[in-house]
């Protein structure tokens, strides 16, 4: 097996200093983000905003569903026609097209457990999307030796902890990302198992979802530097 392609799988580490070693070296912040980790959702726990928004929205028509695996690779097109109007105001976005983004993801059939995947559809057009998977850790980078895979099925067969890496709701569809978190909020439910809300921008309505549940957060800044008017001035400087 190999998952080079498998980027987006597991919760970024940092120490505490790095931040400051780049921004001595002139990178400076251009996002923050944050990631709230969940704790066990309790047999009994309820929360009547997120219960009611989903009942709401099924009432209305909408039909929130997971994919399987003959249907994946029309998922992944369906999320690539959300997703690359929903995250271009995003820093660094570049278009792609389907071909290449369905190229570029195409690992996460090997990656997901498909309940913990869902897609809404509202009059059978897709208006939103969950993506989330067991937490792999540094297990599926690069090429698995023989003790890797068999973390990973194990991981996969039964996890500890998922992450959730992706979200996206159409504009004109209000509220349904409640309706969408509520609906993974069951499955992790009914799994007894936590997970992380990864790498949620600074300003993003989904930071505070099921606030009673974080444990912690963690915090990540974005940093950037502009090389191209550096190089300009060191050549300034050797003429």
């Amino acid at each position: 097996m190999d998952f080079l392609r498998a980027k987006t799988a597991g919760e970024p580490y940092n120490k505490d200093y790095y931040a400051g070693l780049w921004q001595a070296a002139g990178y400076q912040c251009m996002e923050r983000y944050y990631s709230n980790r969940y704790r066990v959702v309790e047999k009994g726990y309820r929360s009547e905003k997120f219960t009611d928004r989903l009942k709401e929205k099924e009432a209305k028509g909408y039909v929130i569903k997971s994919p399987d695996a003959k249907t994946f690779d029309d998922t992944l097109k369906e999320v690539y026609g959300l997703l690359i109007t929903l995250y271009s105001g995003f820093p660094v976005f570049k278009h792609i097209t389907e071909e290449e983004f369905c190229r570029q993801f195409s690992y996460l059939k090997k990656l997901i457990r498909y309940r913990m995947v869902k897609m809404a559809y509202y009059q059978k057009k897709p208006v939103g999307f969950f993506v989330s998977i067991p937490d792999y850790k540094n297990t599926v980078y690069g090429r698995l030796s023989v003790s890797d895979i068999v973390k990973y099925t194990l991981t996969r067969i039964k996890p500890k902890e998922y992450v959730m890496l992706y979200m996206g709701v159409d504009a004109g569809h209000r509220g349904l990302g409640k309706a969408l978190a509520e609906s993974i909020k069951e499955e992790l439910q009914k799994q007894k198992t936590a997970s992380v809300g990864a790498l949620i921008r600074k300003g993003n309505i989904n930071r505070d979802y099921f606030k009673e549940l974080v444990a912690y957060e963690y915090e990540y800044v974005l940093l950037k530097k502009e090389l191209l008017h550096e190089m300009y001035e060191n050549s300034e400087k050797m003429q």
